[in-house]
């Protein structure tokens, strides 16, 4: 696998503040993304399948990177972070298997919908 294309952030993507400094050094985040494989690996069940660990085991971003916090408003952002052309690349051939993706969208769904607002049954057409 290449590297995927990187970008490094001059300023924070919220605020755009340049008073931004390090939580985490890369050698920090790779121990950590080894230790979360490992948790994982031990929570689930003896025999399950690689497809069912994905994007809970394993850590999908595993280029060498920080992580940065803004002084002004706190949002955290990895550095560097993909580009939007290394995104496409990183991303364009990933494919979940439908088990994966059906007991993710229970667990997605049970936890966020109480959190959403209703939507209204009908919108008012304006006039």
């Amino acid at each position: 696998m290449t590297q995927p294309q990187l970008t490094r952030y001059a300023s924070c993507i919220i605020c755009g503040s340049q008073r931004l400094h390090e939580l985490a050094g890369s050698d920090q985040l790779a121990s950590e993304a080894a230790h979360r494989e490992n948790l994982f690996r031990d929570l689930f069940p003896p025999g399950t399948p690689e497809y069912m660990l994905k994007d809970r085991a394993f850590a999908t971003q595993t280029y060498d990177a920080r992580l940065l916090a803004c002084d002004t408003c706190h949002t955290l952002a990895r550095d560097p972070h993909l580009s939007p052309r290394g995104a496409m690349e990183e991303y364009e051939e990933d494919v979940y298997h439908p088990s994966w993706l059906e007991s993710s969208f229970r667990e997605f769904h049970a936890a966020f919908r109480p959190a959403c607002p209703r939507s209204p049954a009908r919108t008012p057409r304006s006039m």
